[in-house]
C-alpha cells in the first residue's frame, strides 16, 4: 500500500511540475466534487429517519414529528441514506459523516469527498486526484481509490472507469497529450478528461467487494439503461411536446400530459410544475397537494421538503401541512 501510495504522489508532483509556470499565470478555479452527496439529488431509496433543515444559516436534523434530534451546527449537510448523512464544518473543505446520533463515523477531512449510501457502498473520493473508491458504513475502506469515476451500487453491481494515474504509460501519453492543449487548458488540466484526448480508458462492472465483473468496449459511454433512473411505483414522466404526463411499465399514456415539468413517483406522490408553482399529483392523475411552491422535492419517509422564494425551506406531510416551518 505505501508503495502504491507514493508512486501515486510521485505523479501527481511530476504532473504538478509540468504546469507549475503556467498554472501560476492564471489561477485555476476549484472544481465540484462528483462524488460528493451535498449535490446530489434526490433518487428513490430507503426512507430515512432524520431529516435536514437550516436554521439562521446551521444545518440539523429533524424527525417526522418536526423535533429537532441533531442541533444546528453544519456549514453543509446532506440526506440521510442508509442512516448516514455527509456533513461539512466551517473552514475545513472536506466531508465529514455521521450517524442518526450526530456521532461522527468519519471526522471531516480537507479534501476528502463522500456520496450518499447504496446498498451498503458509498463512493469517496480525493480531491485533485481522479481517484474514487469505496467506504463501508464504518468509513472503512472496502475499495481503494483507483478509479476516474464510479458509480452507485445497484443490484450488487457499480460502473468504474479506471484512472489513467494507475498506469506508467496511460499517465504518460496523459500528461504529454495535455501539453499540445492551448495554455488555458493547461492551467485547468484537472477538467481534461483522458478520453477529450484520446487517452484510452477502460470501464467495467465490478461487484461489492471489487472484483471485476463485465468488461465494456474502451471509450464506449456508459449504457442508458445503466445510467438513466429506474422507474418507480409503475409510473415513469414522459414528456410530449412542452408538456408532461407518465407512462406505465408498458409505455402506455395513464396520466395525460399536461405539466409544465414532473418528477418519478415517490410513496404514491409525484411532486408537479403547474403554472409556475410546484404541487402534489396521485397516480390517477389528481391533484392532491395544491401547487404552491418554488420547488417540491420527493417524499420520502412520509415528508417532502419544499422550497419557497428566498430560499427559504420547510417540510410537509402527505395532506400538505407543514411538519417543519420554512426556514433558513
Amino acid at each position: 500500500m505505501e508503495v502504491k501510495v507514493t508512486v501515486l504522489l510521485t505523479r501527481m508532483l511530476l504532473l504538478c511540475t509540468l504546469f507549475t509556470m503556467i498554472a501560476c499565470q492564471e489561477e485555476s478555479p476549484q472544481p465540484a466534487s462528483p462524488g460528493s452527496a451535498l449535490n446530489t439529488a434526490d433518487e428513490h431509496a430507503d426512507a430515512p429517519r432524520l431529516f435536514p433543515i437550516r436554521v439562521n444559516g446551521k444545518g440539523g436534523y429533524i424527525d417526522r414529528e418536526g423535533r429537532i434530534v441533531i442541533e444546528p451546527q453544519f456549514a453543509l449537510i446532506s440526506e440521510f441514506w442508509e442512516g448516514r448523512a455527509v456533513v461539512r464544518v466551517e473552514g475545513i473543505k472536506g466531508d465529514g459523516m455521521i450517524d442518526e446520533t450526530g456521532r461522527y463515523i468519519v471526522e471531516p477531512t480537507p479534501g476528502f469527498y463522500i456520496g450518499r449510501f447504496r446498498e451498503g457502498r458509498a463512493v469517496f473520493d480525493i480531491s485533485k486526484t481522479w481517484d474514487h473508491g469505496y467506504i463501508d458504513r464504518d468509513g472503512n475502506v472496502i475499495i481503494p481509490a483507483i478509479y476516474a469515476t464510479a458509480s452507485d451500487f445497484h443490484n450488487g453491481m457499480a460502473h468504474v472507469r479506471l484512472s489513467p494515474m494507475n498506469s506508467d504509460e496511460t499517465f504518460a501519453q496523459y500528461a504529454e497529450a495535455i501539453m499540445k492543449l492551448p495554455p488555458w487548458r493547461h492551467a485547468n488540466y484537472e477538467r481534461v478528461s483522458p478520453s477529450e484526448v484520446g487517452i484510452p480508458i477502460e470501464h467495467f462492472y465490478i461487484d461489492k467487494w471489487g472484483k471485476r465483473l463485465k468488461d465494456l468496449p474502451v471509450n464506449e459511454e456508459e449504457p442508458v439503461e445503466w445510467a438513466s433512473h429506474h422507474p418507480e411505483e409503475g409510473l415513469t414522466p414522459e414528456k410530449v411536446g412542452d408538456v408532461y404526463g407518465y407512462t406505465d411499465e408498458n409505455g402506455v399514456m395513464v396520466i395525460e400530459p399536461r405539466f409544465s415539468h414532473a418528477s418519478e413517483f415517490s410513496e404514491g406522490l409525484a411532486s408537479v410544475r403547474v403554472d409556475g408553482k410546484w404541487g402534489y399529483t396521485n397516480k390517477r392523475g389528481e391533484i392532491v397537494i395544491e401547487p404552491q411552491w418554488k420547488w417540491g422535492r420527493d417524499f420520502r419517509g412520509g415528508l417532502a421538503q419544499v422550497v419557497l422564494e428566498g430560499g427559504y425551506r420547510g417540510y410537509i406531510n402527505r395532506d400538505g401541512d407543514y411538519v417543519w416551518e420554512p426556514t433558513r
